[in-house]
């Protein structure tokens, strides 16, 4: 095949215009995951609450060790898509593990995002499935409650509570 200046430029072009609708699909995608979303599983409830800038506010209790109580964990910090990858990284928080995490992007693969569900593989190959239950509202945010029915949740030992409503940026 004979390349032309014409055909190498139409080449560039369409590689281009790729990249411009890959950016504009997660661009898409990024705007449906900005709200107020919940996972429920067996070890976990959790919200977060995703806003447009980038920034995330989360809520959780969770079961770290089943010799223990469940933690109760409220935690700052940044999201993003990249790619066919969801990207968090806390910023503070009120529990150990995920103080340890703080500045290290954590990076999930994106299984599917609707405007209702959003489905993603966690480092350790889990599926997580996170349910849509409101639009960005700071309020709604800090009146959803989260909770494990049947299971003890310890405040003891959580250090400094982090109040979600002070953004950190």
């Amino acid at each position: 095949m004979k390349i032309t200046k014409n055909s190498a430029a139409a080449f560039i072009f369409l590689g281009l215009l790729g990249c411009v609708s890959s950016a504009s699909d997660n661009s898409k995608q990024s705007q449906q995951l900005v709200g107020l979303w919940r996972n429920t599983y067996e070890q976990a409830d959790y919200v977060i609450l995703r806003r447009p800038d980038g920034t995330f506010s989360e809520k959780r209790v969770q079961i770290y060790d089943s010799s223990k109580p469940a933690a109760s964990v409220n935690s700052v910090g940044k999201w993003r898509l990249k790619g066919n990858s969801y990207i968090l990284e806390y910023i503070k928080s009120s529990h150990a593990v995920w103080r340890k995490a703080a500045g290290k992007p954590i990076k999930f693969e994106v299984q599917n995002i609707s405007p209702v569900e959003f489905i993603y593989m966690t480092p350790d190959g889990g599926i997580n499935t996170e349910k849509r239950i409101g639009d960005i509202s700071e309020d709604a945010f800090n009146r959803v409650k989260v909770s494990l029915p049947g299971v003890k949740v310890e405040k003891k030992g959580v250090r400094g509570r982090i109040s979600t409503n002070n953004r950190i940026f």
